[in-house]
C-alpha cells in the first residue's frame, strides 16, 4: 500500500482524495465502544491519539482499538500543556505514554500529538528522542463545543485532499460521524489511517524473543504501574512505603502469598501512574502497611475514595508489624529468615517467601528480638531457611525452635538470585530486574513474581554470564524483563536468553 508523504509537523502533501479521521483523548469506557461500532459499521479506518494514563486505567479499550485494526498514536501521559514544563517532566510525559501504549496494545506507536497542539524546543527534543513523529491537523471544527449537525457541516466545508481531521471522543462527535462519512464519500473521498492505509489492516504486534516479555518505562514509578496492570480487577492492594526495610519486605512476602498487588507510596504522595492502576483495579480492599512516615494521611484519604475498605497495619515496632503479617502468611511448617538489610536481598527473600506461601522474618544486626523469637517458637516450624549469614546468637535462637536450619548464602544480589532459584525451583518462570533500578519497580515486581510462582532475579552486566545457565534451566515457563532499555539493555537480555529480543 502506498504511503502518503509527510512534512515536518505531520501534515500531508497529498493530491489524492483521501482523508484521515483522528480522535483525541481516549480511551474512554463510556464512548470508545460506540465510536468503534460506528466506524466498523461504515468500514472506516481511523487513528486514535490516546492519553497514556487513560490507557493504563482502561487497557481493555485500548486493546479494542487495535483489535479493530485502527492506528494508535500518543497524546502524552496526563494530557497537560507541555510548554513551560521542566524538560525532565516533558520527557516523562512522552516516554511514559509511549511505554503504556506499547505495553497495552503490542503495537509500535510512531505518532505524537501534543495536548492543545502546544510545543516548544523541549517538546521537540523529547519527541525526537523517543523516535516519534509530530502529527497535528489541517481541519479542526471545535467539536467539543458544537452539536452534531454543526460538526458535520463544518467538516464538509473544510475538507480537502489529504486532510487530517481533528475530532474527539465525544457523544456529539460520534452522532455526527455517519453524516461526515457519507458526505465525504459522496464527494469521492476515501478514508485512510495516518500511515496511508486505506484498509484497516493492522501491523503485526511487536515481536518478542521466545517467551520473554519486557515491562519497562523511563520512570520507575511508571514501570511499577505497568507491572500492576497485570492484576485482575478487584484484586486487593497492599500500600507500603518506597524504602525497602524489614516491614516492607514482610509486606511484600505476605502480599505475594495471597496474590495481592503491592503499591509503593512516597509518603503523602502516590505517583500518577500508580493512582491510575488503583482506579482501574477498584480493589476490594486496601491494606496500608507501615506508619504515617511510610504512607501519609493524604495518601490514605485518596485511597479511601477508591476502595470500600482501607485498613492500616502498623504496630509499635517493626518486629511487631512483621509478626502480625507473618501470622497470616499461609503455611507455618516452613519459615524464611534473613539477617540482611540489603534492599535486593530483602526483596529476594520476600519473593521467595511469597511464592512459597510461608512467613518471612527479618532479624537485622544479627540479633533475634524477643518478639520475633517468641513468634518463631509459637509457630514451631519444621524448617527454617536462613537467607544470608547468621552469627552464633542468631543460629542459637533459631535452633531453639527445634526446626531444621537450611542456610542460603551468596556474595552478591545476582549470585543470591541464582542460589534461591536453585534451592527453591520456581513453577512460574523468572522475572529479571536491574540491581541498580529505583526501588519502586523491584518492589512491585517482587510481589507480582511471587503471585505467579516465579523467581525474582537481580541482574547486572558483571554477573550475566553466571545467570545465563539459571535462565536456561528455569526460564522455560516464561521470562519477564522489568526495566526499559536504559536499565536493561537489549544486548544484556540477549546474552541471558541466548537469543534476540525486540
Amino acid at each position: 500500500m502506498r504511503r502518503l508523504p509527510q512534512v515536518p509537523g505531520g501534515r500531508w502533501r497529498a493530491r489524492q482524495l483521501v482523508v484521515a479521521l483522528t480522535f483525541d483523548d481516549g480511551p474512554l469506557p463510556d464512548r470508545s465502544p460506540r465510536l468503534l461500532e460506528v466506524l466498523a459499521a461504515h468500514e472506516v479506518p481511523a487513528s486514535f491519539f490516546m492519553v497514556g494514563r487513560r490507557a493504563d486505567m482502561y487497557p481493555e479499550f485500548a486493546r479494542r482499538v487495535v483489535q479493530a485494526r485502527h492506528l494508535v498514536g500518543s497524546h502524552s501521559y496526563t494530557h497537560e500543556n507541555l510548554v513551560g514544563m521542566d524538560p525532565r517532566d516533558v520527557r516523562a510525559q512522552v516516554e511514559c505514554a509511549l511505554a503504556s501504549l506499547r505495553h497495552h496494545t503490542g503495537q509500535p506507536v510512531r505518532y505524537f500529538r501534543p495536548p492543545f497542539t502546544s510545543r516548544d524546543e523541549h517538546v521537540h527534543e523529547a519527541v525526537a528522542a523517543a523516535g516519534q513523529v509530530f502529527v497535528h491537523w489541517s481541519v479542526s471544527v471545535n467539536d467539543t463545543k458544537h452539536d452534531a449537525a454543526t460538526i458535520a457541516e463544518s467538516v464538509a466545508r473544510r475538507l480537502h485532499p489529504g486532510a487530517i481531521v481533528l475530532l474527539h471522543e465525544r457523544d456529539r462527535t460520534i452522532d455526527a460521524l455517519p453524516r461526515i462519512i457519507a458526505d465525504a464519500r459522496a464527494r469521492g473521498y476515501r478514508f485512510v489511517t495516518l500511515d496511508g492505509r486505506a484498509a484497516a489492516v493492522a501491523e503485526p504486534p511487536e515481536s518478542r524473543s521466545g517467551t520473554a516479555r519486557r515491562i519497562g518505562s523511563a520512570l520507575a514509578q511508571h514501570t511499577a504501574g505497568l507491572v500492576i496492570s497485570g492484576y485482575a480487577k478487584a484484586t486487593p492492594v497492599v500500600v507500603t512505603g518506597c524504602r525497602v526495610d524489614p516491614v516492607l519486605a514482610t509486606a511484600v512476602a505476605w502480599a505475594g502469598a495471597h496474590g495481592f498487588a503491592v503499591v509503593p507510596a512516597d509518603g503523602e504522595r502516590l505517583a500518577s501512574a500508580l493512582q491510575a492502576q488503583i482506579a482501574r483495579l477498584e480493589p476490594a480492599e486496601v491494606v496500608v502497611v507501615g506508619d504515617e512516615l511510610a504512607v501519609g494521611a493524604a495518601a490514605v484519604v485518596w485511597l479511601g475514595k477508591h476502595a470500600p475498605t482501607v485498613r492500616r497495619i502498623a504496630h509499635t515496632s517493626a518486629p511487631a508489624t512483621a509478626a502480625a503479617l507473618a501470622r497470616d502468611a499461609g503455611s507455618r511448617r516452613e519459615v524464611l529468615v534473613t539477617t540482611s538489610t540489603s534492599p535486593t536481598t530483602l526483596l529476594l527473600a520476600a519473593c521467595t517467601a511469597g511464592r512459597r506461601g510461608v512467613p518471612l522474618f527479618v532479624v537485622p544486626a544479627g540479633q533475634v528480638s524477643g518478639e520475633t523469637g517468641r513468634e518463631l517458637r509459637a509457630i514451631a516450624p519444621d524448617r527454617i531457611v536462613l537467607v544470608g549469614g547468621g552469627g552464633e546468637n542468631v543460629l542459637h535462637e533459631l535452633a531453639s525452635t527445634g526446626a531444621h536450619i537450611q542456610q542460603v548464602t551468596a556474595d552478591s544480589p545476582a549470585t543470591m538470585s541464582a542460589a534461591l532459584a536453585r534451592a527453591f525451583p520456581p513453577s512460574g518462570g523468572l522475572w529479571l530486574a536491574s540491581g541498580t533500578a529505583s526501588h519502586h519497580s523491584p518492589i512491585t515486581a517482587a510481589a507480582a513474581s511471587a503471585a505467579e510462582g516465579a523467581a525474582l532475579m537481580f541482574v547486572d552486566r558483571a554477573s550475566s554470564g553466571g545467570l545465563a545457565e539459571v535462565v536456561r534451566v528455569f526460564g522455560g515457563a516464561g521470562v519477564t524483563v522489568v526495566g526499559d532499555e536504559a536499565e536493561f539493555p537489549h544486548a544484556l537480555v540477549d546474552e541471558l536468553l541466548g537469543g534476540s529480543t525486540a
